[in-house]
């Protein structure tokens, strides 16, 4: 290449690169109007208490969210599920915020920004925001957008609801070490709820993975809040204490778990319908003899994250002893009741060394239980190595999630 035509295109490169920096996200389509149910009655009621103090979206607009998915692109899904919470959320005093992800084509813009907040939250502030976060470019920095809300977050006070949008495909880096980093930070303060746009396995992998990080919030899929009801309903579990509403699904277990969080089992007609005391009726518990104390998913079942690790260690990480102390009270509530810890790796390694690793995460969360008082005998530890991987190992993501410690109740 001659001097002469290489000094062209250097030219071209950067005209093309100051252009793409000069011109605004800007809204690609107009949002659909959304007839948001008024919570604002159930507020002034008290049916609906307010439960948290601030709450920051965390919104995916790199570029695989600019396809296609059920007829609509990605981009404008996440913006019209975000549009609808806004527009759902009653008038309350709350600190809000938003925060964009999605590396530009342009070498000079941030790959993740806060574009709204933390400030007191007015629907027509986070409106403006929302507008301005649709056009989807470049890689997927999740792991720094996680980074950033622990600076986001540093001058809140009370409870923080963290709500990530994104699809969950192809992050820079594994965003599960950033999530726990950020658990770690702000500890029972903070929850963390995902709603996944589209339906890839491994992106619905990650997004469950970090909610579960949060030990108190859930993953949802964007086409389950897309109706006016639905939305509402998730909005009331997001952010009150409340007496009314149906499981996201559809079902009425998650209203009955929110009874079981307050102590009382529900009843139908004064009948009660709750044999083992969990909170979820028996027609849609499908585990019957819960443990007493035992916090329960939708189904009924005792819910034990998985404890997750960084490469080739096993130390438990900070975000995780919420979770685990949690299973030892219900241990100690249990007294005929064992556990066993299940060992997981990746499969970078010989198997043979990731026998030994699994082993080593076991018996670390098994130490772990014996330090807080539980009596050994009532504990085993296994190592099952790269055998039993619950996510792709082609991805860090799929990695980072093989990487655990499952807790196994048995004898009861």
């Amino acid at each position: 290449m001659t001097k002469k035509l290489f000094l062209f295109v250097l030219i071209a490169m950067l005209v093309s690169g100051l252009t793409g920096c000069a011109g605004k996200m800007g809204a690609t389509s107009t949002i659909p109007p959304f007839d948001a149910v008024d919570l604002n009655p159930e507020v002034q009621s008290g049916q609906c208490v307010k439960a948290v103090d601030n709450f920051l979206v965390v919104y995916d607009s790199s570029s695989s969210m600019g396809k296609e998915y059920n007829g609509s692109k990605k981009i404008m899904i996440a913006n019209q599920v975000t549009d609808a919470l806004n527009k759902t959320i009653p008038d309350i005093a709350i600190v809000g915020g938003m925060r964009t992800f999605g590396e530009s084509m342009c070498p000079f813009r941030k790959k993740s920004k806060l574009i709204y907040g933390m400030t007191e939250y007015q629907e027509s502030a986070l409106d403006s925001a929302i507008k301005t976060a649709t056009a989807p470019r470049g890689t997927t920095p999740l792991d720094r957008a996680l980074s950033g809300c622990v600076d986001d977050l540093a001058s809140t006070k009370g409870k923080v609801a963290l709500i990530v949008i994104s699809d969950g495909l192809k992050p820079a880096k594994a965003p599960l070490v950033s999530a726990k980093k950020l658990k770690a930070k702000y500890g029972d303060r903070l929850c963390i709820y995902t709603i996944l746009v589209g339906n890839d396995a491994g992106g619905k992998a990650l997004m469950k993975g970090i909610a579960d990080i949060g030990a108190c919030g859930f993953a949802v899929n964007a086409g389950d809040i897309s109706g006016k009801n639905e939305m509402a309903d998730y909005v009331r579990k997001v952010f009150f204490n409340t007496s009314k509403g149906d499981d996201v699904m559809g079902t009425q277990a998650t209203a009955a778990q929110t009874q079981a969080t307050a102590g009382t089992a529900p009843t139908t007609a004064g009948t009660a319908l709750d044999a083992d005391g969990d909170g979820v009726v028996d027609a849609v518990d499908k585990c019957i003899n819960t443990p007493k104390g035992a916090k329960v998913d939708a189904n009924g079942c005792w819910m034990i994250s998985n404890t997750l690790f960084e490469t080739n260690k096993w130390d438990i990480n900070p975000s995780s002893y919420t979770e685990l102390d949690a299973a030892v009270a219900t241990l100690n509530e249990n007294p005929n009741l064992k556990i066993e810890f299940h060992g997981h790796t990746d499969n970078v390694g010989t198997p043979e060394y990731n026998i030994g690793l699994a082993v080593k995460r076991a018996n670390a969360v098994m130490e772990y239980f014996i330090s807080k008082g539980v009596d050994q005998n009532r504990l085993t530890a296994i190592g099952y190595g790269l055998t039993m991987p619950i996510a792709t190992n082609d991805t860090e993501t799929g990695r980072a999630l093989n990487r655990r410690v499952e807790l196994k109740p048995v004898n009861f």
